[in-house]
């Protein structure tokens, strides 16, 4: 009798420090994982940091609120996220002088302007000069955006050197954003230099 429970005691232990193995390393691999997205999401937060760092160090001028908004532009165009695009945009695009509808633009120019070319630059604080262009009212109207409130009469603008070495000359794209009450927005282009695409 006294070895029977003796047994069964031992096969209780067994079964408990089974239990107690597993659950210890299940927590040490949920420890793990977290720490891994921990890791993940620290890198990525370093990444976001570090391009703030050097647009703010090449342009002090740069408010934080256009620079959380030119940011997510960047990574919005980078990965042609249309629905996130229309809504950082207006519905009206001048497009190189010309004024079209946004739909006009995303299907037939989204991506000659924003080419492989222009994206590989739009996180690259050393192609990238920004600047306010301020617009009196009554040049504000020849842009058709009556439909838009906006919160002053000043254009962003983010000047990116495409080509420093293009055969024809330097070429530099200009976008251009608003700020309205929804916050800013992309609004439109413009190409400069000798070795411009002419797109229109």
């Amino acid at each position: 009798m006294l070895s029977e429970k003796f047994t069964i005691h031992i096969k209780l232990f067994s079964v408990l420090r089974s239990v107690i193995i597993f659950s210890a390393l299940f927590c040490s691999c949920i420890g793990n994982q977290s720490k891994e997205d921990r890791n993940k999401d620290s890198s990525f937060q370093i990444k976001i940091d570090q391009n703030k760092t050097a647009l703010k160090k090449n342009d002090h001028s740069l408010d934080s609120v256009f620079l959380e908004y030119w940011l997510g532009f960047v990574d919005v165009v980078k990965n042609s996220n249309m629905t996130f695009f229309n809504e950082r945009s207006l519905d009206s695009i001048e497009n190189n002088g010309k004024t079209i509808s946004l739909n006009e633009f995303n299907g037939s120019y989204f991506r000659k302007v924003f080419d492989s070319v222009l994206r590989s630059r739009l996180d690259d604080a050393t192609k990238i000069n920004f600047s306010d262009f301020e617009v009196d009212s009554d040049a504000l109207q020849k842009y058709n955006w009556t439909k838009v409130k906006l919160t002053n009469s000043v254009i962003k603008q983010a000047a990116i050197t495409k080509s420093e070495k293009d055969p024809e000359g330097q070429v530099i794209v200009v976008l251009e954003f608003v700020k309205t009450e929804r916050g800013y927005k992309f609004c439109g282009w413009k190409e400069f230099g000798s070795g411009s695409t002419g797109i229109k």
